[in-house]
């Protein structure tokens, strides 16, 4: 059982686990500082020594998170700019699509209700606004004298200097680049995942379907190899499937004859 009251502040010296007893919201916070179950009796020192956690940010957080007061000496930056992006990550890969779903599952997206076409419409659009946001902190919210990849200070150099070295400054790069690695990935997997959708789809003898059916599957609209206007409607391929896509129906499903086509997995790619 936890000893912690509700208004005593948690310790280096606390166990972990009297600290997810106490406020089982903390093991969001763990996951958002790297940190992974099975920490056993260890205390919270312990445990951030173990996976290079700064102790004062992660009592800062856990303390700010609980409604305790907290008056740590001092925090790290670096690991406070990790604990905020990871927190990023969850919100859009995960939180926000949570969220879609539950939408289509609220609403009637077969095409006969306009209303709640312009309210799926209406989320999309903020979920784009909110990720604009999101990249747009990533990018330029930093304070000036600090490196943009290991938040220490610089103490020397121009005014515009934006790496504390060189090391810093290769590893920036390098995270860039899996960055747009991360991207092709994703476009690669929603193409991957749309095409499974419809070869099962074509393989079922189904023509025609619903979009609010097919997004319950999974299918992404907005991912597609190649697309054109045909009399107000988008005719669309994914690989070697062809469909007409409108906003309440995915019809016409068909191969196109004469296309070899290998489509590997993200997994057989990486082997």
């Amino acid at each position: 059982m936890s000893t912690l009251t509700a208004h005593t502040p948690y310790r280096a010296t606390d166990p972990l686990r009297n600290l997810i007893d106490d406020n089982n919201s903390l093991l969001f916070v763990m996951s958002r500082f790297g940190i992974p179950l099975g920490f056993g009796d260890k205390t919270v020192g312990e445990i951030c020594a173990e996976k290079g956690v700064d102790v004062e940010t992660f009592l800062s957080v856990a303390n700010f998170t609980s409604g305790k007061q907290w008056e740590g000496e001092s925090i790290s930056l670096a690991s406070l700019m990790e604990y905020l992006r990871r927190a990023h990550v969850w919100f859009l890969e995960f939180n926000l699509p949570a969220i879609r779903r539950k939408l289509i599952e609220a609403i009637d997206c077969s095409g006969k209700d306009e209303v709640a076409l312009l309210i799926l419409k209406f989320y999309d659009e903020y979920v784009t606004e909110v990720r604009r946001h999101m990249e747009y902190e990533k990018k330029y919210v930093r304070h000036v004298s600090r490196c943009l990849e290991c938040g220490d200070r610089i103490s020397y150099g121009r005014t515009d200097k934006k790496f504390c070295s060189e090391e810093c400054k290769n590893r920036h790069h390098n995270h860039l680049a899996g960055r747009g690695r991360m991207v092709r990935r994703h476009v690669m997997a929603a193409l991957e995942r749309n095409y499974e959708v419809l070869d099962g789809l074509y393989r079922a003898g189904v023509e025609s379907i619903s979009v609010s059916d097919v997004l319950l599957m999974g299918f992404v609209p907005g991912y597609m190899t190649s697309h054109r206007k045909l009399r107000g409607r988008e005719e669309c391929c994914c690989f070697d499937i062809k469909y007409i896509l409108t906003p309440s129906r995915l019809s016409s499903i068909s191969k196109i004859q004469n296309v070899s086509l290998t489509l590997q997995t993200a997994k057989d790619r990486e082997q």
